[in-house]
């Protein structure tokens, strides 16, 4: 998978109105705001500049309005969405936002889940469209693991070094969690919860911080929630971000000298210099553990960008 902008499928009106409401829902107040765009079919797509989030995909025509439904409250948090299905008939549907599982709900349910952090900048129309493009062809009431794509995005972009979209998708991850924390649900990462298994996975602890993490299947290091709060309570005192710092913790960013980084992902490791070389490194047969001893037993002045070398040293830590 690789990291892309927006397609041409997507649009929105950049300037929603705050904290707006639907009172009613008379169709012929919908009509009389409401703009049509032409769409690749014979759907006319509707949006609306006075919704709280307003985005439609011109290939289906498919569209979603999002608003404040009527009784909302910060403890009823109910959204109405409205717009052109991808049968062209037009929809209402009421979101309580409190129940929406980020890990396998509709596109209009991540809309209203997403207009709920309160985010409205061009950055997160970005995000949502992006997130969108890379679910395929699902269409806007299909369920889908939007959280686990965010998470595949965010991974790419640490293997690029896309330091500011890296930020941009962990913020909106974390506003995504948070919502579904203060709902009652449970925080969630590519597909499971967080602590799904803690009492069997390997824990591992910093010895300058203090924090702990966990690895699932032998390769993915994660957090708990709380572990997670620490991290970045403390990041906010010595102003790094937060994911780079656990990335190099964890030891999935690796500073191998002042000139080279390695960079260790799901799917193998990319060396990247300052001056532009780069070589991918196939690390897939080693376990977290021996990824850690390959890296503690590296010779200082090896030769980062020559094949031959990591063979010779993945060699060694297989014995």
């Amino acid at each position: 998978m690789s990291v892309s902008g927006v397609t041409q499928n997507f649009y929105q009106y950049r300037q929603p109105a705050a904290n707006q409401s639907v009172k009613g829902n008379k169709e012929e107040d919908f009509h009389l705001k409401i703009t049509t765009v032409s769409s690749r079919t014979t759907n006319q797509v509707m949006l609306d500049p006075d919704a709280l989030f307003s985005i439609c995909h011109v290939s289906t025509g498919e569209s979603a309005n999002v608003y404040h439904a009527e009784g909302y409250s910060e403890d009823n948090p109910v959204y109405l969405v409205k717009g052109i299905g991808k049968d062209g008939r037009e929809y209402e549907e009421i979101i309580d936002v409190s129940k929406v599982n980020p890990n396998h709900c509709s596109y209009r349910e991540m809309l209203a889940l997403n207009a709920h952090t309160g985010n409205k900048s061009d950055s997160n129309f970005l995000t949502m469209s992006v997130l969108k493009d890379k679910a395929g062809n699902a269409s806007y009431e299909d369920k889908v693991d939007y959280l686990s794509i965010a998470y595949d995005i965010l991974e790419e972009m640490k293997m690029a070094g896309c330091w500011d979209g890296y930020i941009r998708y962990d913020k909106w991850i974390q506003d995504i969690q948070n919502v579904s924390r203060n709902s009652n649900l449970t925080a969630w990462q590519k597909g499971m919860p967080v602590y799904a298994n803690t009492s069997t996975d390997p824990k591992y602890t910093d010895k300058e911080t203090g924090i702990s993490w966990h690895v699932r299947n032998g390769r993915e290091p994660y957090m708990t929630s709380q572990e997670a709060e620490k991290l970045r309570e403390l990041c906010k005192k010595t102003g790094e971000p937060w994911l780079k710092k656990f990335a190099e913790m964890t030891g999935t960013i690796r500073h191998l000298n002042n000139d080279s980084v390695a960079y260790i992902g799901d799917n193998g490791t990319l060396i990247v210099s300052k001056d532009g070389r780069s070589l991918s490194v196939d690390m897939s047969s080693l376990t977290y553990d021996e990824i850690r001893k390959l890296f503690r037993n590296l010779p200082g002045n090896g030769d980062y960008f020559s094949s031959g070398f990591w063979a010779e040293n993945i060699r060694k830590v297989k014995g």
